[in-house]
C-alpha cells in the first residue's frame, strides 16, 4: 500500500529518563541542544519519547554528564566503551548501583559487563535451530544432511 506507515509508539520511558539525566546535569533544552549541536526540538523530541538520539550523540551527552568512576586504568572520563557484539547494539541497560551494564545486539545474544574493569562477565546467546536435537537413530538422510545438521548444533548420541 503506497505510502503506508506502521505506527510506531513513543518511548516514554527513555525519554523519562534523558530528561533525568539533563535536569541532573542542570541543563535547560536550549543548552543541551547547543552543546551537542542539534536544535532544542530534536531533545524535545527524545524527552517526549517519539525519536532518539544518534549514537555519537548519545555517546555525547554521556560525556556531559555522567561523572567519570575512580579507576586505576586510564580512560576517557564518563566513558566505557564495551565491544563484543557481531551485530549492531538494540538497548543496554545499567544496574541501579552502576557496577553492571548489559547489552543486548541484532544477532540475539545479551553480554553483561563489568563497569569499573570493562570486563565482559557473560553471554546469553538464544537457542539456534536445531542447537542440542539428538540424531541418535535418524536414519533416511544423506551424510550431507547429516552434516548440515550438526554445524548449527545437533548432537548425534549424546546426551542432551
Amino acid at each position: 500500500m503506497a505510502g503506508y506507515r506502521a505506527y510506531r509508539g513513543r518511548d516514554y520511558e527513555f525519554g523519562r529518563r534523558l530528561l533525568a539525566l539533563r535536569t541532573a546535569c542542570a541543563l535547560t533544552q536550549s543548552q543541551l541542544a547547543e552543546l551537542l549541536g542539534v536544535s532544542r526540538k530534536a531533545v524535545g523530541a527524545w524527552e517526549g519519547g517519539a525519536s532518539y538520539p544518534s549514537a555519537p550523540h548519545l555517546r555525547h551527552l554521556i560525556e556531559l554528564c555522567l561523572p567519570a568512576r575512580p579507576s586505576t586504568k586510564a580512560r576517557r572520563p564518563g566513558l566505557q566503551v564495551f565491544a563484543g557484539h557481531a551485530a549492531s547494539t538494540w538497548g543496554v541497560a545499567l544496574s541501579d548501583d552502576g557496577h553492571l551494564v548489559a547489552d543486548a545486539a541484532q544477532d540475539g545474544t545479551v553480554h553483561m559487563w563489568d563497569t569499573e574493569s570493562g570486563a565482559q562477565l557473560r553471554t546469553i546467546r538464544p537457542d539456534r535451530l536445531y542447537e542440542r536435537m539428538d540424531m541418535a537413530g535418524l536414519t533416511g538422510i544423506t551424510e550431507a544432511q547429516r552434516g548440515a545438521l550438526l554445524a548449527p548444533g545437533a548432537v548425534e548420541g549424546k546426551e542432551v
